[in-house]
């Protein structure tokens, strides 16, 4: 299971010397699973909450891990294609991978990986990752 989605670099997005800061992977990564997550009727309410389909469920996904390698530097204004992959979903996590990629020449410029925690809302600890969770992932 996959999504793709591009990303344009915005002056917001890099450091003095243009080029990409590496927060704006995390986040773009970040942003592309949250997109897979709506896709498959998965979303978050105004307090962080996960509903599926509408139905607010007891559990949430919040980002317990990050790591990004930048191959190839990208700057202000540049397009890059980012694909994020779902790697393993365990009972309680799950670990994604996204790839960023030049749409012209298909040149790897960074890749990275986020690990969501499923947590209970009202107990604040891990929690199995609910059913329709899974099942939804799983398509």
């Amino acid at each position: 299971m996959s999504y793709q989605t591009t990303v344009r670099v915005k002056f917001g997005d890099t450091d003095c010397t243009m080029r990409v800061y590496f927060t704006a992977y995390a986040r773009w990564i970040d942003d592309a699973i949250i997109e897979m997550f709506r896709e498959r009727g998965i979303t978050y309410d105004e307090m962080g909450g996960m509903l599926f389909k509408g139905s607010k469920l007891k559990e949430t996904m919040v980002v317990g891990e990050y790591s990004c390698r930048i191959v190839k530097p990208s700057s202000y204004d540049d397009v890059l294609l980012l694909e994020v992959k779902i790697r393993e979903m365990r009972e309680k996590v799950i670990v994604f991978d996204g790839v960023f990629k030049d749409p012209k020449n298909g040149d790897v410029m960074a890749y990275g990986s986020m690990t969501y925690v499923c947590v209970n809302q009202s107990a604040m600890k891990s929690a199995p990752i609910p059913k329709e969770i899974r099942e939804a992932l799983s398509n």
